[in-house]
């Protein structure tokens, strides 16, 4: 998993590679260590699938339950802070950082999880692999999950895990993405199969 959120100088240079074709709009024109956002979830499958051909390593979206079994933790771990009385180390609405309700923060500029991963909850939204068309799977999924909650979502919401279904194309100024790698069990990607599929 992913230690951090997809940042947009990570996904920009997807971009100037020519293995994105989408250039994602910044709210505030800062770009950097930021989480990247405004990419729909076909996007981020087109970062996975460029990250998997320059790397050799297969790389994909998460699972919802992969990312529900690493959050969970998380999630009991700013319960205790809120029990407490105190700030929590995350960005939401109401978690008590600088950054609350008004814009995302540079990835892991949080306490890490006790998994060392960063800003499961709160900050962006995260897309998921998941299909939740509930029409039915056709030739393509229409509607795809994200989950986590975002640094517009109340603390009391954030805490849940909340999760929502969204169409395949949506692009939102609150809504990022992190990357999976698969390990042992899975093969190298091939080279060639990517200059096959046009990926620089």
């Amino acid at each position: 998993m992913g230690v951090r959120e997809v940042t947009f100088e990570e996904y920009d240079a997807c971009f100037r590679a020519r293995g994105c074709r989408h250039w994602p709009w910044s709210p505030s024109g800062t770009r950097g260590q930021l989480p990247v956002t405004d990419v729909s979830w076909r996007d981020a499958d087109e970062y996975t699938q460029w990250l998997s051909c320059v790397t050799g390593s297969p790389y994909r979206l998460p699972a919802e339950s992969e990312w529900r079994e690493v959050a969970s933790p998380e999630a009991t771990r700013l319960k205790r802070s809120a029990a407490a009385g105190q700030p929590l180390a995350a960005n939401c609405r109401g978690c008590g950082g600088s950054w609350d309700g008004r814009a995302s923060a540079p990835a892991g500029s949080f306490t890490p999880s006790e998994l060392g991963l960063y800003d499961l909850i709160g900050n962006v939204w995260q897309w998921m692999a998941d299909c939740r068309d509930i029409a039915g799977h056709g030739s393509e999924c229409r509607k795809r999950s994200v989950g986590g909650g975002a640094f517009t979502t109340r603390r009391s919401v954030a805490l849940t895990l909340p999760r929502a279904a969204l169409t395949a194309g949506t692009r939102d100024r609150n809504i990022g993405f992190r990357v999976v790698r698969d390990l042992e069990t899975t093969a190298p990607v091939a080279r060639a199969s990517c200059e096959a599929e046009g990926t620089p």
